[in-house]
């Protein structure tokens, strides 16, 4: 089992060498535009974050589904879309914050909106598989899915989520929007944590990832940074987390988790007052003796005091007399 282990982590490290090549030659003879060009680029390095998150989740003695938590969390379809909904709004408030203190012209955010400006067609589809889906999954996957929840047995949730949302900003590069990429990635972790798998998490991903393409390409983003906007996102953002939350079994919550980084076993179940015991039936030797017969039973023949074989008479001895007062 453990040699299979290893071959499936090696295969996928080799397969993540193999994309990071092929990413590399497609640009040297293709040189697609700056869409297509950032596209590719983006849909590579979450292939490459994916392979590398399976490759490492490889080596657990967990199952890969359960290592990464890609089984099914304790969300349900409508407060997934809710806690979705707000994972949108954060980013919107985030945007409106970086629009306002003048902070987003001239770094990674306003390239992005370069050269997404009037995309269209064929290249549209592209640049939303490139940059909306597959950034979604790839770094749920070794974010959420590999590092956070291979930190949460050792360190706790609160340390776990929020140095993989550290490590979510700092792949993003520019100081700006590793900032608001880091405060995304706290959401993320906590949905992640409190449903119990990054189902959730890859959802709120893709959707915002495709509606910042959608509003990049129609140069509608600037028209909704505002002081409104920053305010409703908060608040949108705060409801999806509480939803979130209650949605979180209460055994599951400060409990610690469980080995492999899935859900955590929580606290014993309560199943009422314990019965006492049954007493024994009584066994031949404690059978009362028949009537008129002068033998006891075991137990009484052994709690009888013995006499001293040397004074058969007692401490007094025979004949001894009382001496009159």
């Amino acid at each position: 089992m453990q040699e299979r282990r290893i071959q499936l982590a090696v295969l996928l490290a080799a397969a993540a060498l193999a994309v990071i090549a092929g990413a590399q030659t497609l640009l040297r003879w293709l040189h697609p535009s700056g869409a297509g060009a950032l596209a590719l680029q983006a849909a590579a390095s979450s292939i490459v974050l994916g392979l590398a998150a399976g490759a490492g989740a490889a080596l657990a003695r967990a199952p890969l589904s359960e290592r990464l938590g890609l089984r099914p969390g304790h969300l349900a379809a409508g407060p997934g879309l809710l806690v979705a909904l707000g994972f949108v709004a954060v980013s919107h408030a985030a945007e409106s914050a970086l629009r306002l203190l003048e902070l987003r012209e001239g770094g990674a955010l306003a390239d992005f909106d370069a050269r997404l400006t009037h995309v269209g067609g064929r290249a549209l589809l592209g640049v939303l598989l490139g940059l909306g889906v597959a950034p979604g999954i790839g770094e749920e996957l070794f974010f959420r899915g590999f590092l956070q929840r291979g930190l949460e047995p050792r360190l706790g949730g609160l340390a776990a989520v929020s140095l993989s949302a550290i490590a979510f900003g700092a792949l993003h590069g520019d100081l700006v929007h590793a900032f608001a990429a880091v405060v995304l990635g706290l959401y993320l972790g906590a949905v992640t944590l409190w449903s119990g798998g990054i189902r959730a998490a890859v959802a709120c991903h893709v959707a915002n990832n495709l509606v910042a393409v959608l509003e990049a390409t129609l140069d509608v983003a600037p028209l909704a940074s505002t002081a409104a906007t920053l305010a409703v996102g908060t608040g949108l953002g705060a409801l999806g987390l509480v939803v979130a939350r209650r949605a979180a079994p209460r055994a599951r919550v400060g409990s610690p988790p469980a080995a492999g980084g899935g859900p955590g076993a929580g606290a014993p179940r309560d199943r009422g007052p314990k019965r006492p015991p049954a007493p024994e039936p009584p066994g031949p030797e404690d059978a009362d003796p028949p009537r008129g017969s002068k033998k006891g039973s075991a137990r009484d023949r052994e709690q009888a005091p013995r006499r001293d074989p040397r004074r058969p008479f007692g401490p007094g001895g025979p004949g001894r007399r009382r001496t009159p007062p």
